[in-house]
């Protein structure tokens, strides 16, 4: 067998950011894969964000939404209460506001049409993912990228969404799957296909809001020539405390102008949100609200953030 060694080069920064997205304050209510009634805690079925919380978001100038959309993951063409959401879309762009669903290149549910017939010959691994729902596709198996094209160009063809969230697995650009094409002594490095997967869905959002769409990438701490080249936005900050970062690991990984694409900066709960809001302002990243998931009082819990008998 002949192994060839590749190597890849990514000019930094590939592009430069987009001015307007600097200044981006986000909610996200999500959902983050499929919500039902009586799963997960849930005691009802997922609705769109209503007309009062989406007033009260434009009062707080939030500009962009991160969710609007519940479907299984894999079957995007088809989320729930259809009508709903358009009427959410339709509040929402009334005030300005941008909206941008959650999709995943990684995760395809169980229940999801295709998936009996087609998941083991695209999957990365056999693993149990999300809440035991979800098997991990291989960037590398053409069928599973053909397949979230066609979702995603469904979806952004019948419901006006501003562009995606994209999130993913990047450990799995390695896999072992015979079925198509990553067997080996190694098995095989999907970096083409990452890419390609990127480029498609920038095609399609491009197609579908006249080249001003927005693409959100979650790379958490992993600068990479995929989400600096493809994408507008890119999360960080899930899996760490930007706060015990160092200021030049800051600088040298989160900085738009250095990387060409705007980080936005997400903290948990347990972190102080008037310290992430000067550390936002301090390098300028865009942010999400602290509560955008489940806090119906935003309003309320900002200004609490924000009075003066708040420790600091």
């Amino acid at each position: 067998q002949i192994r060839e060694r590749t190597c890849y080069v990514q000019l930094t920064p590939p592009k430069l950011p987009r001015p307007e997205l600097a200044g981006a304050r986000i909610v996200w209510p999500g959902p983050h894969q499929i919500r039902m009634a009586g799963w997960k805690g849930d005691s009802a079925a997922w609705e769109p964000p209503s007309d009062e919380q989406v007033t009260q978001w434009a009062q707080m100038g939030v500009n962009l939404i991160v969710g609007g959309a519940n479907y299984f993951s894999g079957d995007y063409a088809r989320p729930s209460q259809p009508e709903k959401i358009r009427h959410f879309l339709e509040t929402a762009h009334g005030f300005g506001i941008r909206v941008i669903p959650y999709v995943t290149t990684s995760d395809w549910d169980f229940s999801a049409p295709g998936y009996q017939e087609h998941a083991a010959d695209w999957m990365s691994s056999k693993n149990i993912e999300f809440i035991t729902e979800t098997s991990l596709m291989c960037f590398g198996a053409e069928g599973w990228r053909d397949h979230v094209e066609a979702q995603c160009d469904t979806l952004l063809m019948n419901f006006p969404f501003d562009g995606l969230y994209v999130d993913n697995w990047f450990i799995t650009r390695h896999c072992t799957n015979a079925r198509h094409g990553c067997a080996g002594y190694l098995g095989r490095y999907v970096t083409e296909g990452y890419h390609d997967f990127a480029r498609r869905l920038r095609r399609v959002v491009a197609r579908h809001t006249g080249g001003r769409g927005i693409m959100l990438f979650n790379t958490d701490n992993v600068s990479n020539s995929t989400s600096l080249a493809w994408f507008d936005l890119r999360l960080s900050g899930e899996n760490n405390d930007p706060l015990r970062l160092a200021g030049e690991t800051v600088l040298s990984t989160w900085n738009g102008k250095r990387q060409g694409v705007q980080s936005v900066a997400m903290w948990r709960e347990n972190q102080d949100p008037l310290d992430m809001v000067n550390f936002c302002a301090r390098y300028g990243f865009s942010f999400r609200l602290l509560g955008g998931r489940r806090d119906a009082d935003m309003v309320g819990s900002c200004a609490a953030a924000a009075s003066p008998d708040t420790p600091m």
